[in-house]
């Protein structure tokens, strides 16, 4: 089962998260080898054409313990300032190198309109 987790961010500050473990469908800890990718997307709606937010590791999300799978989303408020301020959807993939395609988390990520700018 796909770990769901809501999360919140302002379109005004940087947006750091709480440590993300990344599971497999029994709950136990994702290998992340050599040349694993780990991605994620924001959109509105989940099937929209449109990605409002497309990160993956040293492009907005960093390993935090990368044998233990814990991943953080680290994006600046220069980048958050183009996000709109609305309820979004995403999930967070795992590429491994075999080409297996993991889908870790989901859930959704609702964007604040931040006051001071």
């Amino acid at each position: 089962m796909t770990t769901h987790l809501d999360l919140s961010a302002a379109n005004n500050a940087t947006w750091t998260s709480d440590e993300i473990p990344l599971r497999d469908a029994a709950g136990a800890v994702l290998a992340m080898p050599e040349g694993v990718k780990v991605r994620m997307q924001l959109r509105q709606p989940a099937d929209s054409v449109n990605v409002a937010l497309d990160l993956s590791i040293g492009n907005g999300l960093s390993f935090v313990d990368q044998e233990a799978a814990i991943i953080r989303v680290e994006v600046s408020a220069t980048r958050m300032r183009d996000i709109a301020p609305a309820a979004y959807a995403y999930d967070i993939i795992v590429e491994q190198p075999t080409g297996r395609v993991i889908r870790a988390v989901e859930g959704t990520v609702t964007i604040a309109q931040g006051v001071t700018r």
